[in-house]
């Protein structure tokens, strides 16, 4: 009996088997052949799937200096086991950042969130831009080989601190010549101003 296997992609993919089967019937030497076609089903492979959301702690920045926290998080959506991400983020300073789960495989239907090691600390360009946005890479591998990415963004505007301006009035335009004086003549036209505010103030 010989097996011979013949791909055949008309035919969904599937492997077609032909059975060549040479028999003798006899004395005769009769030689027949029997052709037999058959569909053998093959399971897919599936590729892996990932959604990546990437996550920041504050929500404004105010200056300079100012730390954000980041974090990513990684959900499997898709049928295959994933045993390998790759990380990058160029704001936050990560490059090739590998994740090792080849011994507890990240199976479909899971999630997972990573801390960026180090807060992000505010810049003087990001104080002019008033935004920071930044993305994240991910890069999933599954048993078979097979990769797949996602990419997320985030988003920190700066919150403008409005001056505080005092209420303008006839008060305070009084004050400012008294203010403008020397330190010992203010204080004389202070207490006159005083005397004098309280004699308006005094029903006639």
């Amino acid at each position: 009996m010989l097996t011979v296997y013949v791909t055949n992609d008309e035919h969904g993919g599937n492997e077609l088997k032909t059975q060549w089967v040479l028999r003798r019937d006899g004395s005769e030497a009769k030689q027949d052949a029997i052709f037999t076609n058959f569909y053998e089903s093959v399971l897919p492979i599936s590729p892996p799937l990932i959604e990546v959301e990437k996550r920041v702690q504050e929500k404004k920045f105010t200056k300079t200096g100012d730390l954000l926290h980041y974090s990513f998080v990684i959900k499997n959506v898709g049928l295959a086991a994933i045993v390998k991400l790759e990380i990058n983020d160029a704001k936050l300073g990560i490059e090739n950042m590998i994740v090792d789960r080849s011994s507890s495989p990240f199976m479909p239907g899971d999630s997972i969130t990573i801390k960026a090691d180090e807060p992000y600390v505010v810049t003087d360009d990001d104080v002019r831009a008033m935004v920071i946005k930044n993305t994240v890479k991910v890069i999933a591998e599954s048993e078979e080989g097979l990769l797949t990415e996602d990419e997320a963004d985030a988003i920190v505007a700066m919150e403008k601190i409005e001056s505080h301006i005092p209420p303008t009035g006839e008060s305070n335009n009084n004050l400012i010549p008294i203010i403008l004086l020397p330190a010992g003549a203010a204080c004389i036209a202070a207490a006159l101003y005083i005397i004098w505010k309280r004699k308006d103030s005094v029903p006639d």
